[in-house]
């Protein structure tokens, strides 16, 4: 089995353990941590970093990077979002985690082939930082906290459209033709809107796409101080061509900078 096809295997792992009802938020990743014992053991192993595939055997190439960040664009999807009180926070997990919410995550149309086909995720982010990489420090309170070098999408490129399908649009030179937004928070869509233009509390970064759909994550700030690193509150997920694709990145060339995210 190739290493796409190892990795897609996990995302849809990880999907259908979220769908699990746990008794505590503390077995979210022990439970979890059985299921990996599969793929820590294989010749080519994948490991998790708080519920995020981490392919160690990768490293010297940097694909490790982008198999990382594509286990970061995942989301909650609305109908994951019925049950009362769902997506809740579990404190005690990163919020770049899918551990460190309760309720079903989605990964948007992975497959094994098209991984074959065309490498990994396309990330525009980098993993600038992470304190320990070692197996036997995995979860430990020194991996809560990651680093991404990415840049920040101007906010009044982003706008609300109750003509576009999802309800948003991206300015680009070719029109999109979705946009949509996966808040993890209770958070409403007309308040982040709001909160983006002032980009002082919420802001938008690029991380990257696959094929044409591509994947921004939203952060919001921990604090008044910017020292005090961001949280993840959701993700856009804008599905656009080659084209536009490299439009995004047009705008804010010389733009990106190192985000604490825990």
């Amino acid at each position: 089995m190739t290493v796409a096809q190892t990795y897609h295997q996990h995302s849809v792992t990880i999907q259908q353990f979220t769908g699990r009802k746990l008794k505590m938020d503390s077995d979210a990743l022990d439970a979890f941590r059985g299921v990996m014992r599969n793929y820590n053991t294989r010749l080519l192993p994948i490991y998790s970093l708080w519920g995020i595939p981490w392919c160690l055997h990768l490293e010297k190439d940097s694909r490790h990077d982008k198999y990382f960040l594509d286990g970061l664009a995942w989301y909650h999807q609305e109908r994951a979002m019925q049950a009362p009180g769902l997506p809740r926070r579990r404190i005690e997990f990163p919020s770049w985690s899918w551990a460190g919410w309760e309720g079903i995550v989605f990964y948007e149309k992975r497959t094994s082939l098209y991984y074959d086909r065309n490498g990994p995720f396309d990330a525009s982010a980098r993993l600038a930082s992470l304190l320990s990489k070692s197996t036997a420090d995995f979860d430990s309170d020194e991996t809560k906290s990651i680093v991404l070098n990415a840049a920040v999408i101007p906010a009044d490129r982003i706008s609300r459209s109750t003509d576009k399908p999802g309800g948003w649009d991206l300015k680009t030179k070719k029109p999109i033709k979705d946009m949509r937004l996966h808040l993890s928070c209770h958070m409403s869509e007309e308040e982040l809107h709001d909160r983006l233009l002032g980009q002082d509390t919420v802001v938008c970064i690029e991380i990257g796409r696959i094929f044409a759909h591509h994947f921004f994550m939203v952060l919001e700030k921990r604090g008044p101080d910017d020292n005090m690193g961001y949280s993840r509150i959701g993700l856009f997920v804008a599905v656009l061509g080659s084209m536009e694709f490299g439009n995004i990145r047009s705008y804010h060339d010389g733009g990106r900078r190192d985000w604490v995210i825990y």
